[in-house]
């Protein structure tokens, strides 16, 4: 089961103009960043550990090709994870979330972009893995909405 397609090409054709300004392996990040959005339900510890241990890259990388994911939780919950994850591997999906975004001015953010709100952080595994930010994504850091 492999529903992604990480070849560079897809991936920059997928982000567009959001990969302009980024090498190979940085977009590749952000289109791993994407894809967890859409895989992973907001809140989900499962995804937030192995993301966190393995990285946005090859935690995807493991989950798309159905590898068995060992070392980092226990593996019941590991594979109740990736069977609630299955339906939702899909790189169309992904590429529509993407362009949506991009036609509607919404920003996607991820750890470590200048604008990640870092007081989301403190949410560890439960954390967001990514945000999709409508609006001017400089006002999550202040006491006024990001959209008007």
């Amino acid at each position: 089961m492999n529903g992604l397609d990480l070849r560079p090409g897809v991936v920059r054709s997928a982000l567009g103009e959001w990969a302009d300004d980024l090498d190979d392996q940085a977009a590749l990040d952000r289109y791993a960043a994407a894809a967890w959005s859409v895989i992973a339900e907001p809140g989900d510890g499962v995804a937030g550990a192995i993301v966190g241990a393995l990285g946005r890259v090859e935690a995807l990388r493991m989950v798309t090709h159905d590898s068995l994911l060992s070392g980092v939780g226990d593996a019941r919950t590991l594979a109740r994870a990736q069977e609630r994850w299955r339906p939702r591997i899909d790189g169309g999906a992904i590429a529509a979330a993407l362009q949506t975004a991009r036609a509607n001015g919404i920003h996607l953010l991820v750890p470590g972009d200048p604008l990640w709100p870092s007081a989301v952080d403190d949410l560890g595994v439960h954390g967001p893995l990514s945000l999709w930010v409508r609006g001017d994504p400089a006002r999550l850091g202040s006491d006024r909405p990001a959209y008007w």
